[in-house]
C-alpha cells in the first residue's frame, strides 16, 4: 500500500511539475506574440493624437460655417417680412 501511494505521491507531483512548465512556456509565448515596440506605440499615440486634432479642427469649421448659414437665412427670412409688411424690424 505504501509502494502504491509512494508511486501516486511521484506521478502527482510529475504532472504538477509537467503543468507548471506549460504554463510558462505559454506565458512565455503570450509575450512575445503580445510585445510592441515602445517607440512603435508612442508614434501610434502621436499620430492618432494628431487625427483626433484634426479631426475636432474640421468639426469646428463646419460648425462655424453652419453658424453663418443660419445668420444669412435668418437676415434673408427678415428681409422677406420686412419686403411684405413695409415694415423695419429690429435687428
Amino acid at each position: 500500500m505504501r509502494l502504491n501511494q509512494a508511486s501516486n505521491d511521484k506521478h502527482v507531483s510529475r504532472q504538477k511539475n509537467k503543468s507548471k512548465s506549460l504554463s510558462k512556456k505559454e506565458n512565455a509565448e503570450r509575450k512575445s506574440k503580445n510585445s510592441v515596440s515602445p517607440r512603435l506605440l508612442g508614434k501610434l499615440s502621436s499620430a492618432l493624437t494628431s487625427v483626433k486634432k484634426e479631426g475636432q479642427e474640421r468639426i469646428n469649421a463646419l460648425r462655424r460655417n453652419l453658424d453663418k448659414e443660419d445668420d444669412f437665412e435668418k437676415q434673408d427670412r427678415i428681409d422677406e417680412i420686412e419686403t411684405e409688411t413695409g415694415r423695419s424690424m429690429e435687428r
